[in-house]
């Protein structure tokens, strides 16, 4: 019997151990060449997205995971190229079961994060790929609607602004505002490109456990700016 039970907290234990090791993506919304929406303050419209947390990417067993860096892809608009002055990403999240909320309940200023050129083009002008840090980490529940918004400030051309990349989503669902403070506006026509992660030494928060074995529980556009770039 002594042996059994050491077995099973073993086993309990390396259990635990993988969970603290497990990583990587969470949720993938690949961009696609098809289209791209502004979400810059400067012209000013914001873009977001919705998502789930679940499915493919994150265990079943996990109630919550921890969001360490986020990823995503976009370009300039109209000049072809890059800015006359660095980027100045903010990226904000929102929960409300039908649309986002009028204030985030996170919001991130990560300001340049520097830029790769993907080599794909949409409507002639250049895909660069973007990704950083959180400055903390994000505690997400799963099977829960949430909200992304990433736009840029930088000091770019007159008359320029940042696109955000058409995604592959599940829901071909995303929602824009002209300016902090107004509603947004939900359209059914694409989703926009993104991915979380989770960075190495992080994971998945479990769900309590319970073990019968030991009888009880384990403690353990300008005017109407919806711009769609052709």
């Amino acid at each position: 019997m002594k042996r059994i039970m050491g077995l099973l907290a073993v086993a309990l234990v390396l259990s635990i151990g993988s969970v603290v090791a497990w990583g990587d993506v969470v949720y993938s919304q690949p961009y696609t060449t098809l289209n791209g929406y502004l979400s810059d303050s400067g012209f000013p419209q914001l873009m977001a997205d919705n998502f789930m947390l679940g499915g493919q990417f994150v265990d079943a067993q996990f109630q919550e995971v921890e969001i360490t860096d986020v990823h995503w892809w976009g370009g300039y608009f109209p000049v072809p190229g890059i800015p006359s002055g660095p980027d100045n990403f903010t990226i904000e999240f929102y929960h409300e079961e039908q649309s986002p909320a009028a204030i985030p309940f996170a919001s991130y200023i990560v300001g340049d994060v520097g830029r790769t050129l993907t080599g794909d083009i949409v409507a002639g002008l250049p895909i660069y790929s973007y990704g950083c840090y959180l400055p903390s980490p994000l505690i997400l529940e799963q099977q829960t609607t949430y909200y992304i918004s990433i736009y840029n400030t930088a000091n770019v051309v007159p008359g320029t602004g940042w696109f955000w990349s058409a995604g592959s989503g599940p829901d071909i669902t995303y929602w824009f505002r002209y300016m902090t403070g107004t509603d947004w506006i939900e359209q059914t026509s694409d989703d926009l490109a993104f991915e979380l992660t989770i960075g190495a030494g992080n994971g998945a928060i479990p769900e309590p456990l319970t073990c019968l074995l030991f009888g009880g529980s384990v403690l353990f556009g300008l005017g109407r700016l919806r711009r769609r770039l052709r």
